[in-house]
C-alpha cells in the first residue's frame, strides 16, 4: 500500500506512511482468499484525510507518537469498515477503481470482514490508553450506524430526504471528521474549549466535504472518482443537488425523478439523462455555495486554536474540500 495523500500533508507524510503500514498489518488472517481480499480493500486506500486530521490536531499540542499513530489508524480503519458495509448496502460494484468486497466474495463474507475491521479499529483506539478517546470512538460508531439507517429509510422518499439530509451526512461523514479532530485534541491535552472548537471544525468540514462528494456524483470524472457518476440515483439516495433541482418549479414533476420516488429502478440511460438535467440546472452551483458556506464556518471555528503551522494546515484544508474534483 503506497502513500497517496494531499501535498498540504507533506509535513506529516512520514507519520501517514506509518499509519498506512499499520493498516496493512491488519490484513493478515489465516485464510488465503480472505487475506487477499482484505489486503486489497486496505490497499485501495484514499486521501487519508481523516487520519491526517487526527495527527494534525494532536500535533498542535504534542502527544506520545505511538499513541498518535494508533489514533490515526483507528480513525482510518473505522472509515474503511464503514465503506465495506456501505458498498454492500448500496450494491456498489466499484470503490476507488477497484471491485467492492461483496462482489469479490459474497455479502455474508463482506459483513463479517467489515466487522473484523471494526474490531481492529476499536483495538487501536484502545492503544491510546485514553478512556475519553475510546468513548469518542464508540459514540462515533453509533452515530455512523444511525446515519446509515436514516439513509436507508430515506431512500426514494423526497420528503424524508429533505428533512434529514444534514443528519444523514453528519452520520455518513461529518461525525468521523469531528471525532478525528476532537480525539486529537483530547490526546494532545488541549483545553476543553479548544477540544470543542476542533470538534466543531471537523463537523463543519465534514458536512462541506460530503456535499462536494454529492456534487461530484453528478459532475465528477469517472476515472478519477473510481466509480460511475449517478451512483446515488442508482441506489435511490436523494442528495442535495437533486433536492435543489426539484425545488425549481420547472422540475417539480420531473418524470424520471417521479419514477425514482415510486420505487422503479432507473436504467443506465435514464440515470444519465437525469444526471444531465441536474447538471444543466442551478442545483450544482447552489450545492457548492452551501459547501463553501460551511467551509467558511469551519475556518471561523478554529479561532480559539493557537496559531501554528499545524493549525494553518487545517485552514488550508477548508479550501481544498470545496475545490477538489475527486
Amino acid at each position: 500500500m503506497t502513500l497517496q495523500t494531499l501535498p498540504l500533508f507533506a509535513p506529516i507524510a512520514a507519520d501517514l506512511q506509518t499509519v498506512v503500514d499499520k493498516l496493512r498489518s491488519a490484513a493478515d488472517i489465516e485464510d488465503q482468499l480472505l487475506d487477499e481480499a482484505l489486503a486489497m480493500v486496505v490497499a485501495a486506500g484514499g486521501k487519508l484525510i481523516r487520519p491526517a486530521l487526527a495527527i494534525t490536531a494532536t500535533n498542535i499540542y504534542g502527544a506520545d507518537h505511538a499513541k498518535t499513530i494508533s489514533l490515526a489508524a483507528s480513525v482510518e480503519m473505522l472509515h474503511t469498515a464503514t465503506l465495506v458495509h456501505d458498498d454492500m448496502i448500496d450494491d456498489a460494484a466499484r470503490r476507488r477503481g477497484m471491485p467492492t468486497l461483496h462482489t469479490l466474495l459474497n455479502p455474508a463474507s463482506a459483513v463479517l470482514l467489515g466487522d473484523y475491521l471494526f474490531a481492529q479499529a476499536a483495538a487501536w483506539a484502545a492503544e491510546t490508553d485514553n478512556v475519553r478517546v475510546v468513548n469518542i470512538f464508540a459514540a462515533t460508531l453509533m452515530t455512523i450506524v444511525e446515519g446509515e439507517l436514516r439513509q436507508m429509510w430515506a431512500k426514494r422518499n423526497l420528503q424524508r430526504s429533505e428533512e434529514n439530509y444534514y443528519e444523514r451526512i453528519h452520520g455518513k461523514t461529518a461525525a468521523l471528521f469531528a471525532a478525528a479532530c476532537e480525539a486529537g485534541g483530547v490526546l494532545g491535552g488541549a483545553p476543553e474549549v479548544e477540544v470543542q472548537a476542533l470538534r466543531e471544525y471537523g463537523r463543519l468540514l465534514g458536512l462541506a466535504f460530503q456535499i462536494v462528494d454529492d456534487v461530484l456524483d453528478f459532475v465528477g470524472d469517472e476515472q478519477k472518482l473510481g466509480k460511475p457518476v449517478g451512483g446515488d440515483l442508482r441506489s435511490g439516495n436523494i442528495t442535495l443537488p437533486l433536492i435543489f433541482y426539484l425545488h425549481d418549479d420547472h422540475h417539480t414533476w420531473d418524470d424520471l425523478a417521479q419514477d425514482l420516488f415510486e420505487g422503479r429502478r432507473l436504467s443506465d440511460e435514464q440515470v444519465r439523462t437525469l444526471v444531465e438535467r441536474v447538471v444543466g440546472s442551478p442545483a450544482i452551483e447552489r450545492s457548492l455555495r452551501e459547501a463553501r458556506h460551511l467551509a467558511s464556518a469551519a475556518r471561523r471555528a478554529l479561532t480559539p486554536i493557537p496559531a501554528s503551522p499545524h493549525c494553518s494546515t487545517l485552514v488550508e484544508l477548508t479550501d481544498y474540500v470545496v475545490r477538489r474534483r475527486h
